[in-house]
C-alpha cells in the first residue's frame, strides 16, 4: 500500500508505519490527512475527488465544520455519496495507527 499523509506532521508519531510513502496523491492508495492548513484541506477535496481511501485524524474537533459541509452537501443532494462512505473519521489518533496497521 501506499500512503500519502498531509498536514503538521509533528503532530503524530509515524514511525510505527511501514508503508511506502508517496509524494502525490495520485500515486496513492489511501490517503491520512493530519491537522493543517489550506494545503491540507486541498489534499483532503482532491482525495475524495479521486475516491481515495482517506484516514482523517479529528484532533480536538479540528475538522468538525469540513466534515459537517460534507454531510450538509450529501443531505441536500448535491453529493451522492455520504462522508461516512469515503472518510474514516477517529478523533484518537491510535485507533487510526490500528486501522492502517489492519490493511
Amino acid at each position: 500500500m501506499k500512503l500519502f499523509v498531509s498536514g503538521f506532521l509533528d503532530t503524530v508519531d509515524l514511525s510505527f508505519c511501514s508503508r511506502s510513502f508517496v509524494q502525490t496523491i495520485e500515486e496513492a492508495d489511501t490517503v491520512l490527512i493530519l491537522p493543517g492548513g489550506l494545503g491540507t484541506y486541498c489534499d483532503l477535496l482532491f482525495g475524495i475527488q479521486q475516491h481515495k481511501i482517506i484516514f482523517l485524524y479529528n484532533r480536538d474537533f479540528y475538522f468538525t465544520p469540513i466534515i459537517n459541509l460534507l454531510f450538509n452537501l450529501y443531505q441536500e443532494g448535491v453529493e451522492k455519496l455520504k462522508p461516512s462512505d469515503y472518510l474514516t473519521i477517529e478523533s484518537d489518533f491510535f485507533e487510526i495507527q490500528k486501522k492502517l496497521e489492519e490493511m
